[in-house]
Formats: structure tokens, sequence, C-alpha cells
């Protein structure tokens, strides 16, 4: 389940979907994560991840979800993580807290 969605973000996102952007089943999706570079001005992708993030971390309220957002847009230096590499280092910046 969704804890936040397109009308709750606080930024400026793109929203259109360029050819290929998008793989056509969910399946090539989950495998692609891994190695795929996270893009922090695709919406879909931001939304996606977010709630996807807070659903392994139960702790995280609608707030915390937000939070995240900040902290994807606040720090151009996650442009060039992975998937996995992007939520090992919000792993690390909510420890830090």
């Amino acid at each position: 389940m969704s804890l936040i969605n397109k009308s709750d973000l606080k930024y400026d996102y793109d929203w259109s979907l360029k050819p290929g952007a998008k793989p056509r089943t969910s399946t090539t999706t989950k495998l692609n994560t891994k190695s795929r570079k996270f893009r922090r001005k695709d919406g879909n992708e931001v939304l996606s991840f977010i709630n996807d993030y807070v659903n392994m971390h139960k702790e995280i309220d609608k707030e915390g979800a937000l939070e995240i957002e900040a902290m994807l847009q606040d720090h151009p230096e996650i442009e060039d993580l992975t998937y996995d590499e992007l939520r090992e280092w919000l792993d690390d910046q909510i420890e830090k807290k």
C-alpha cells in the first residue's frame, strides 16, 4: 500500500514517460532495479522508491516519507547511484539523524 501519492510530493518532477523509459512488466522492473541508476527528477521513480522504502521500514510515517523526498532532492551526489546504492545511502543518512 502506498503511504504517499503524487499530490503529497513537495518538489517538482517530470511526470512524462519517455519511450523505453518504463519497462512493460513489473517483473522486468524488479529485475532491473539493482543496476539501474535512480533518476531523482522522474516523479514516478521518486514516488515508487519512497513508497517501496517506507514499506520496508514500517516505522517511517508520512512525515518521514516527505523527509526522504527532501533528502533525495537536496543531495546531488545521489545522481549516479543505483537503486541498491541509494537504499544504502539512505539507511546511512537516517542512522545519522
